[in-house]
């Protein structure tokens, strides 16, 4: 029996309560899908009033069901993800772990997982998890006694698929501010200077490449707020291999400002940390290329 704690919360506004179940798909278990962000050990969460809050709990609450505060929300379907009311039940701890204790003597606690279908891309690896190999290397998303049917594993795939297939190392999923929804913020904002007289085409077209470079580097669906200084260093470094010196500092300062309108704007709450290496090529080896 899955279970999570979190911090009380009354109710959702009308707004926020439509933001929730748009992160909701039902499957033929019955089963209430949570597709939205999701904590480190694989439960759906949710971000209202200015924190996060266990999504199978707020479920639990907007089907008007109270909830004491030293008790836990547990899953009857054993599915981290479901936000399905009528797959939850309230109970302690010692409920829950009776509950899970049972289940593996009936199931089997050592039986092998099977791949649900042939065309399932993950694979249940010899240390019971689920697992696929990824650019040469094996990746693990979750034991397969606590997910025997690898539900919740591919759906911990899926979101960190194009991470993976990149190259790049997945960041704990959350609500925020996507590279999409800053550059798509930021290319509005400078469309509508140009079609007031106030920038040109030429640079217009030079900040909206430069976009295009942002997105393929970090991907669309990555939060601003997950980029550390590691990408920014790779990002200068394939820059780098196909722009000269002086073009080189022209694009870095191009992609400063697109993070820099996105904090001023008030879209991110502190400015973005590219670390010590994301800078224009020094005076000597531009003046050298020049």
């Amino acid at each position: 029996m899955a279970t999570i704690k979190s911090k009380q919360l009354e109710s959702l506004s009308k707004r926020d309560e439509e933001r929730y179940w748009s992160n909701v798909e039902r499957d033929r278990r019955g089963c209430w899908n949570w597709t939205g962000s999701k904590n480190s050990k694989g439960y759906g969460r949710f971000f209202a009033n200015g924190q996060h809050h266990s999504a199978h709990r707020l479920a639990w609450l907007l089907a008007g069901r109270g909830i004491q505060s030293d008790l836990l929300i547990c899953h009857t379907c054993d599915n981290r993800l479901c936000v399905n009311p009528d797959h939850l039940m309230m109970g302690d701890a010692a409920t829950n772990n009776r509950d899970a204790m049972l289940k593996r003597n009936l199931s089997g606690k050592h039986a092998r997982a099977k791949k649900p279908h042939k065309d399932f891309p993950l694979f249940p690896h010899a240390t019971r998890r689920w697992a696929k190999k990824v650019r040469g290397r094996l990746v693990y998303f979750g034991r397969t006694v606590d997910d025997p049917t690898g539900e919740a594993a591919l759906a911990k795939w899926l979101d960190q698929k194009d991470d993976l297939l990149a190259g790049r190392t997945p960041r704990a999923g959350r609500d925020g501010l996507t590279v999409r929804d800053l550059v798509n913020r930021f290319l509005t904002a400078k469309q509508q200077q140009r079609d007031a007289g106030e920038l040109s085409a030429t640079m217009f077209a030079d900040y909206h490449a430069t976009c295009g470079e942002i997105t393929e580097a970090f991907g669309l669906t990555r939060l601003v707020d997950d980029l550390a200084a590691d990408d920014f260093e790779a990002l200068r470094a394939t820059l780098g291999k196909r722009l000269g010196p002086v073009a080189l500092g022209n694009r870095i300062q191009r992609i400063r400002t697109v993070f820099k309108y996105g904090y001023e704007a008030g879209l991110i709450d502190k400015p973005v940390r590219y670390g010590p290496q994301f800078k224009k090529p020094n005076r000597r080896v531009v003046r050298v290329a020049k």
